[in-house]
């Protein structure tokens, strides 16, 4: 049990955090952030002073990759619920990392880390040439919070595969739960963008969780968790075709079929195909109304389609205008959006580093993906599948900043180092020995000891 001063101490710093929320919410008038925000703080002292730095880390964490996909639920002007996770959780990773040693998990990690490094030094080098220095610089500082930073945190935290496929749950059920909301709130432009700001967010958001979704179906054995996966990438499915976004239907595609050569499990197949005339069925009988600017109508071509496409055109043309007037160094990210790809964004923003740095991590993520074929290590597939669907998107898509993407890629490296492939004896029960010419079979159990 605890210390009264211990008990005392944190139901007076309970308390106070709740008090003052309130007050502020009665001060400020209708909002009720403020009050939530208090009640956040107050559940994570609860948690500090019963389960420690760990536990609260863990549960940060897990909030963190709940709310990734929700980037429209902000904690402020500029700050999403799910940055200040992560900011928490930096702070409590930098503290927990003082009492342990993480250098396996930061070895692993280096790789990815100079490669971002590459494209941070890229865009301080082109900003040098750009004629907004202080905007570059403030958009290369948001890229590298939301890549650098989170893959740091994950590597403080150094999880374990219990904890890794618990973050992973988190995502894939907070990423369906946005899914599913989408086709109750408003649109935009005709398109489901559910609590996401955007519905290209959305649907590449549940591009990402499907893979996910399909690792941890192949991870658990448990057949009512399994139906749980089955009816989540139902949703997340409808949801990428409702948010209209090509983008992310190529990269889902992508996934799964990177998967499905990767783990070879046939049945997924059939499985995909059910799921596929399960969402065109529902929607074909008018329970699910996946909207007029669904991605399978502006795939064929659409109103909204062929202005959008003459829009990227426009501006494919003016990225590569700006890549030949810098092309070693580039011309920093003060116009890293204009491009509608992330290879001509980094292109243009990072010059020759930044697309060497997207093929480095391209190359990294095949390499785990084939490690992971090895060792039967189905997380990490469907992990690497997603990622590699995200780098197929990314030739139509300019989402770079977000960090549901580079959790993602976190989550991968992690798993990669904290996975261990079953022993002989754990995987088989049966042992076969073979002794000369006689082949004998053991079972794996202790022997009785005679009284």
């Amino acid at each position: 049990m605890y210390s009264p001063l211990r008990t005392w101490l944190i139901r007076s710093a309970v308390g106070l955090c709740v008090g003052l929320g309130f007050l502020s919410s009665i001060i400020s008038g209708s909002s009720l952030l403020p009050s939530l925000a208090a009640l956040a703080g107050a559940g994570l002292l609860v948690i500090l002073g019963i389960r420690g730095i760990s536990g609260a880390l863990n549960v940060v964490m897990l909030c963190g990759g709940f709310l990734v996909s929700m980037n429209a639920l902000r904690a402020g002007p500029e700050v999403s619920a799910a940055d200040a996770m992560f900011g928490i959780a930096a702070l409590l990773a930098l503290v927990l990392t003082t009492r342990r040693s993480n250098k396996d998990y930061l070895k692993s990690f280096l790789p990815a880390i100079f490669l971002i490094a590459l494209v941070i030094f890229g865009g301080l080098s082109g900003s040098f040439s750009s004629t907004d220095q202080v905007g570059g610089l403030a958009e290369l500082g948001r890229f590298a919070a939301s890549s650098m930073l989170l893959l740091f945190i994950v590597a403080l935290w150094a999880p374990t595969p219990k904890r890794i496929q618990g973050l992973a749950w988190a995502i894939v059920l907070g990423t369906t739960l946005n899914a599913a909301l989408s086709f109750g709130v408003e649109k935009l432009a005709g398109r489901a963008m559910g609590l996401s700001n955007h519905p290209n967010h959305l649907g590449l958001a549940c591009a990402l969780s499907i893979g996910a979704a399909l690792g941890l179906a192949f991870t658990t054995r448990r057949s009512g968790l399994r139906g749980v996966l089955f009816v989540c990438v139902c949703l997340l499915s409808a949801a990428i075709l409702a948010s209209g976004s090509r983008a992310a239907l190529l990269g889902s595609v992508v996934s799964v079929m990177v998967f499905v050569v990767a783990s070879k499990p046939w049945k997924l197949v059939a499985w995909g195909l059910l799921a596929t005339a399960v969402v065109l069925s529902v929607a074909q009988a008018g329970f699910l109304y996946l909207g007029e600017f669904n991605a399978f109508n502006r795939i064929v071509g659409d109103s909204s389609a062929l202005a959008s496409d003459r829009a990227r055109t426009r501006l494919a043309a003016d990225a590569i205008e700006m890549i030949w007037v810098n092309p070693i160094i580039g011309s920093g990210f003060e116009q890293a959006k204009v491009a509608h790809s992330i290879y001509l964004q980094l292109w243009v923003s990072a010059g020759v580093l930044g697309i060497v740095a997207i093929g480095g991590l391209g190359y990294l993520v095949v390499r785990v993906l084939l490690k992971a074929r090895r060792e039967d290590n189905f997380l990490a597939i469907g992990l690497a599948s997603s990622f590699l669907g995200y780098l197929a998107a990314g030739a139509f898509s300019n989402i770079l900043w977000d960090r549901y993407v580079w959790l993602h890629l976190a989550m991968l490296l992690a798993s990669k180092t904290s996975f261990r492939p079953p022993s002989p004896a754990q995987s088989d029960p049966i042992t076969i020995q073979s002794t000369g010419h006689k082949t004998e079979t053991s079972f794996n159990r202790t022997p009785i000891e005679p009284s």
